[in-house]
Order: C-alpha cells, then structure tokens, then sequence
C-alpha cells in the first residue's frame, strides 16, 4: 500500500503530461531525411497506402516500441490524417512514456502536408 501512495502522490505532483511540440509541414519538410529523425506515420493502411510522406515508418501494429529507434534521443515526428485525429498525440505521448526526449507531432496530418503542396509517397 505505501508503493500504490507513492505512486500515486508522484502522478499528482506531476500534473497533467507536458504539452507536445507541434510542428508544421513546413518545419517537417525541413526534417526529412536528416540523421536522427524518424517520422511515424500513424494512418490507418488506406490512407498510408495513398499518402505518405517521404521515408515515413508506417506504424500499423499496437506495439508502438517495435517502430520506435533503439537512441533514446532520436527525433521522433508523428503524424495521422488531419487536425481532427488524435492517433498522432496519443503515439506521441506514448513514445514519451518509453523514455524519448524529442517527441513532437505535426497536427496538420497528411491532409495538411497535401494542402500545402508538399511531395509525398504511395504505394
């Protein structure tokens, strides 16, 4: 019992979770293909299959970790569909409970990314 109030004393002190870095397509277009950056696309398969953006990770499986870099310190850039999609924050909040430091989101989704007339991939 005393562990379940230390635990529970340290979630309150902590208060609500940090908030995300958010980025632009244009801040993420910048990012692409740098060393140490790993931009997570987080789409369901048909909309991946149409839209992503170059060198995107399709993560398509609930074990977040196994899409996730062994450096800790990586960049990590998550996106989903559109400002309305929470999938990108919920990805990135976990990635951050596994330990990375430098988690951001791109809220604009792919939708954003094609509205600013940015290149993307398909399968």
């Amino acid at each position: 019992m005393p562990h379940a109030l230390a635990l529970l004393a340290a979630l309150v002190l902590a208060g609500p979770p940090a908030p995300l870095t958010s980025l632009t397509p244009d801040e993420v277009e910048a990012l692409l293909g740098k060393p140490g950056v790993v931009i997570l696309d987080v789409n369901v398969p048909t909309v991946w299959e149409d839209h992503h953006l170059p060198g995107a990770v399709h993560v398509d499986d609930p074990d977040l970790a196994r899409f996730l870099p062994a450096d800790r310190g990586a960049t990590l850039v998550f996106y989903c569909y559109s400002p309305q999609c929470t999938a990108s924050e919920e990805a990135a909040r976990e990635a951050a409970r596994l330990g990375y430091r430098d988690v951001r989101i791109m809220p604009a989704g792919i939708q954003g990314w094609i509205k600013a007339g940015k290149r993307f991939e398909a399968e």
